[in-house]
């Protein structure tokens, strides 16, 4: 029997040159009781810098929900922005054992709600009408917890 699947190996470099990012502080308690502001990186096509409003992928990393920090997951973070063609908001939010379940998700979910705010969205340069939550281990059921 033969196998149709072929996966590609990917260097980071191929992506590297095609987006550019910065670190951000977005969430906090105004946006849900008992979160904290977060770190985010923003991961952006330099093709579309301040075109037309891009779509938006909000990433949550993996780590157990004890370890990883959006840092680890820059290379690929900037294949999913590339790829999907998105500008890619990467997320960190709380970890156990520091902080209780559920902590991370008020975090997570905080952060989402600032990113659809108007004016949020307006400086970030995302189209609200295509807004996508995603991510990857524990931040998959934090993006679970999320929608």
């Amino acid at each position: 029997m033969s196998n149709n699947f072929v996966t590609k190996s990917v260097k980071h470099s191929e992506f590297k040159d095609k987006v550019t990012s910065e670190e951000i502080i977005i969430g906090g308690p105004q946006y849900q009781h008992s979160a904290k502001a977060v770190k985010a990186k923003i991961h952006r096509l330099t093709s579309h810098l301040h075109s037309t409003p891009q779509p938006c992928l909000i990433f949550y990393h993996g780590g157990h929900g004890c370890a990883g920090s959006y840092a680890d997951y820059s290379p690929i973070v900037d294949r999913y922005s590339v790829e999907c063609q998105a500008t890619v908001i990467s997320v960190n939010y709380r970890l156990a054992p520091d902080h209780k379940v559920p902590s991370g998700m008020i975090d997570a979910f905080a952060a989402f709600r600032w990113v659809m705010e108007p004016e949020n969205a307006k400086e970030l340069d995302i189209d609200l009408n295509h807004v996508a939550i995603f991510g990857d281990d524990a931040g998959a059921w934090i993006a679970m917890a999320v929608s």
